[in-house]
Order: C-alpha cells, then sequence, then structure tokens
C-alpha cells in the first residue's frame, strides 16, 4: 500500500517502525519479541497519513482516492 500511495503522490510514514519495548534504550526492561503482540503486529501494519490543519479539502480527496484505488 505504501508503494501504491507513493506513486500516487501520497505521503505515508512509519512512526514506530520498531515498537517501543523492543527499541535498544530499553532492553533493559527485559522484554522481548512476542511481549507485546498487539504492539508488534501494530508496528508490522500501520502506515501514518498525511494530517496537519493546513492540509487542504483536495489534498483530502487525494489521499482517499488513492486509498480507495489501492
Amino acid at each position: 500500500m505504501r508503494e501504491h500511495l507513493t506513486k500516487q503522490e501520497v505521503g505515508t510514514d512509519l512512526i514506530y517502525p520498531v515498537p517501543l519495548h523492543l527499541q535498544k534504550c530499553y532492553a533493559d526492561l527485559g522484554y522481548g519479541r512476542g511481549s507485546f503482540p498487539v504492539a508488534e503486529k501494530a508496528a508490522e501494519t500501520c502506515v501514518s497519513l498525511p494530517i496537519f490543519p493546513e492540509l487542504a479539502d483536495a489534498q483530502v480527496d487525494q489521499v482517499i482516492k488513492a486509498i480507495n484505488t489501492f
């Protein structure tokens, strides 16, 4: 989907590609893969779409159209 949206000139991002409990800075907490399966699934499958106050209605329509054509 991200590739499709990029071709449609819709930017996407992955805010947390690695769940917090698997990041190096939290390693001392002792959590490993499988400790928080919902967070892990979200990190693997969630995509952030453009959203900000200055987003024009035409841009919102462009995002909607791009998603609907996926």
